[in-house]
This record gives C-alpha cells, structure tokens and sequence, in this order.
C-alpha cells in the first residue's frame, strides 16, 4: 500500500490521493474523475510534473462536505456506497467578480 505521511492532518491517512485511490474511495470510475478535471468541475487537484494527478486530502473532505458526504466514509469501512450521480457538479475555477 502507499507510505503514510508523519505530518497527514488525520493520524493514518495519506495527505493526498492518487486518482485511481479517490476513484476507489467514492466507488466511481477513474474516467468520471478525469471528465470532472476537462469540464474543470469535481474536487481541486494538482499535477506533479504535469503529469501525475494527485487530489489533496483537504480538497476531497472540503468537496465532501460541500456535498454532504459524511467525511471519510470509505476509509472508515462504514458500508456506505457512493455513485457519481451522488456528487454535485461545481467548478473549481474561482471568479475574481
């Protein structure tokens, strides 16, 4: 599995997620993720070397939020299921109005 992080802002979970992780978390497919990111909707993420996609930890619990997800549902093992039609569309693109 992947390395934890000393300084993760929750004891035992990673500071960022790999697309196919999130993917497994929110039980979607990784092409759902990768639709978000060209329609520039879903969580904020960032690219390492303009390649590699890696979702911040505080970027999924804010989206989680935003969306009424009780947080960390896939990795307290609860049972919960989510689909992608249960995220909200929104853009990560922030006005300067």
């Amino acid at each position: 599995m992947r390395e934890e992080k000393p300084n993760s802002p929750i004891e035992g979970t990673p500071t960022v997620l790999t697309e196919t992780e999130l993917s497994e978390r929110w039980k979607m497919s990784i092409r759902t993720l990768q639709f978000w990111r060209y329609r520039k909707t879903g969580p904020k993420y960032i690219k390492i070397h303009g390649r590699a996609v890696r979702y911040p930890m505080d970027a999924i619990l804010a989206y989680e939020a935003e969306a009424g997800i009780e947080p960390l549902d896939a990795l307290k093992g609860n049972g919960h299921q989510h689909l992608a039609s249960d995220f909200p569309q929104r853009s990560v693109i922030e006005s300067s109005v």
